[in-house]
C-alpha cells in the first residue's frame, strides 16, 4: 500500500524511527542518527533517491507525487537536496532554534 499524504508518511517514518515522545537530548541524538541513516553517500545533504530509499527501508511506501511534495516541503532553499538544518527545521521547529551549524 502506498501512502498518499506527506504528513502521514512523515508521521509513520518518525514513529518507526522512534523520534516521537523522547526527551530533548535523546531526540537530538536520534535526529542526528536518523539523518545519518538517510544520508547514504555521507554528503551532508539528502537527495530524492536517498529519501525514497529510507522510506522504503522503513516500510513506508509513498507515491511519486508525495515524494515530490515532500522534497519541496523540506527543501527550503530549493537546491534539490535537504541539508541537516532543513531536516531539523521542518521536523522540529522548536528544537531548531537552538541548532547552530558547525562550520
Amino acid at each position: 500500500m502506498q501512502v498518499k499524504s506527506v504528513q502521514l508518511a512523515i508521521q509513520l517514518a518518525m514513529a518507526k524511527m522512534n523520534l516521537r515522545g523522547c526527551s530533548r537530548s535523546s531526540s537530538s541524538a536520534r535526529m542526528t542518527q536518523a539523518f545519518a541513516f538517510i544520508d547514504r553517500d555521507r554528503s551532508g545533504s539528502l537527495g530524492k533517491t536517498e529519501v525514497e530509499d529510507a522510506f522504503a527501508a522503513l516500510g513506508v511506501y509513498v507515491t511519486a507525487d508525495v515524494m515530490e511534495r515532500m522534497m519541496q516541503f523540506f527543501d527550503k532553499d530549493g537546491n534539490g537536496t535537504i541539508d541537516y538544518s532543513e531536516f531539523l527545521n521542518t521536523l522540529f521547529p522548536v528544537y531548531s532554534k537552538s541548532y547552530k551549524p558547525v562550520s
